[in-house]
């Protein structure tokens, strides 16, 4: 469903984000070694984060060991913990222990907002079967015992803030010389960030900045998935329609009803952050990695917990953009049981903007329906496409004559399309309601409005 939100609220939010088959983790060979890359997880418990785990219990070269979930993170630990519990007996992942975290970031008072929590505490509302057991031990503690006592160096895989990380290291440094390689979720190096107070950071590191900077500090090698290449991966309503083509299994019926309960999903506002996380651990070339060199902006202020360029940094790997395609392929096809190919996304509306001339390709009518819609920015100003459709007898000049910051009752709002200068950004968008449509084009400057477009519904 569309929904219909304040142009105070949007342009809030995107100023600060323009932004195989089930396999078994015991399968043991000739001399009885058992296969797979060991893999502990760290997880927030978004819904993001619920698709990689099953992703990575289902995937044939990885064995996970271990799962924490972040105090710090989306979901309140306690019911993090439980769900990924019911995780694991969905999987049939055997006895993968399961332990919760500090609820406190290392320094500062950042925090996800109250309502993010609730809602994604309740997992689009899936019901989950009835896992075993909590850990005795705190995150930390299981996190670093199960990379201790390890056979062979051990995978990490983070998709919230990296509070528990943090903490296994000052508990036990040692835990950094068996440890092959992080693949964390995280940050905004030369994209927009998402969090609403700083258009510099991105949620998981704003919560805990000094958490990362611990991290990145203990030598450990790091593979960053950032908003630079999870932009390249919307979850749109195109996969919800093919996802309902795969129910072939609990699992595939599970992941089905967790991307139809995702909020946002209408509006463009959804993307595959965590699950490219999980994909890029275990085959990285479905991004495009640069070393560069990244400090953690740990003071408070307005820049606390943006992830800089800065030649004093820590060099790590930046998956700096995406391969969509071959990412579906292979997340999707793993996590299913059966193959997948990516969905298409070819744009049914494009939108330009150069700096004084907005233009449009669209249909001269636009019927309730799913639309990819693409925008380019070759102005040297951030933008936004917004779609939607003017309800009753009203029309643009009603619109034009609105003088209130507040989102005239007129008027319902599908989805927005943002592009910072000199970029081009495709969202995916639905509109489920006949009225008279509109495109509008829109700076982020006062009263610099320019709406472009107006399409009857057919």
């Amino acid at each position: 469903m569309a929904r219909r939100v304040t142009f105070v609220a949007v342009l809030a939010v995107l100023l600060a984000a323009t932004c195989g088959n089930d396999t078994t983790d015991d399968t043991a060979d000739d001399t009885g070694t058992t296969q797979g890359q060991p893999v502990v997880i760290d997880t927030d418990m978004s819904v993001e984060g619920a698709m990689s785990i099953l992703y990575l219990i289902r995937h044939p070269e990885v064995r996970v060991e271990a799962i924490t979930v972040s105090g710090t993170g989306l979901v309140a630990c306690d019911r993090g913990v439980e769900q990924a519990l019911g995780l694991v007996a969905l999987a049939e992942g055997g006895d993968i222990p399961v332990a919760c975290g500090s609820t406190e970031p290392l320094s500062g008072d950042n925090a996800f907002p109250g309502p993010f929590r609730t809602a994604a505490g309740s997992l689009s509302g899936v019901a989950l079967p009835t896992g075993g057991e909590p850990s005795e031990l705190d995150a930390p503690d299981l996190l670093a015992s199960t990379i201790l006592d390890a056979g062979e160096p051990v995978a990490v895989y983070g998709d919230g803030p990296s509070t528990n990380l943090a903490h296994m290291i000052e508990r036990s440094p040692e835990v950094v010389d068996n440890i092959s390689q992080m693949t964390l979720m995280g940050g905004a190096v030369d994209v927009p960030g998402t969090v609403f107070d700083n258009p510099d950071a991105e949620w998981n590191v704003w919560v805990d900045p000094t958490a990362l900077d611990t991290v990145m500090a203990a030598g450990v090698p790091i593979t960053l998935v950032p908003l630079d290449a999870t932009n390249d991966v919307p979850l749109t309503p195109l996969h919800l329609e093919a996802l309902e083509a795969h129910q072939g299994d609990e699992v595939a019926e599970t992941v089905y009803q967790l991307v139809r309960g995702a909020s946002g999903l209408d509006a463009g506002f959804v993307y595959l952050w965590d699950q490219l996380t999980a994909a890029v651990l275990v085959d990285d070339s479905v991004v495009t990695i640069e070393q560069r060199p990244i400090a953690v902006v740990t003071e408070g202020g307005v820049l606390s917990g943006a992830t800089v360029d800065d030649p004093t940094g820590t060099t790590v790997s930046v998956a700096v953009a995406a391969d969509r395609e071959a990412f579906e392929r292979t997340f999707f096809t793993t996590l299913l049981g059966e193959p997948f190919e990516p969905v298409e996304l070819s744009p049914a509306l494009s939108v330009g903007y150069d700096g004084e001339n907005w233009t449009h390709d669209a249909p001269a009518a636009l019927p309730a329906g799913t639309y990819a819609v693409a925008m380019t920015n070759d102005s040297d100003q951030s933008a936004l496409t917004a779609i939607g459709w003017l309800t009753g007898d009203a029309t643009l000049d009603d619109l034009d004559a609105w003088e209130s910051v507040e989102q005239p009752p007129f008027l319902e709002v599908a989805g927005f399309v943002a592009a910072e200068p000199g970029a081009s950004e495709t969202r995916v968008i639905t509109i489920d309601q006949v009225g008279q449509n509109i495109v509008m084009g829109l700076t982020f400057e006062p009263d610099s409005a320019n709406r472009i477009a107006l399409f009857d519904v057919g």
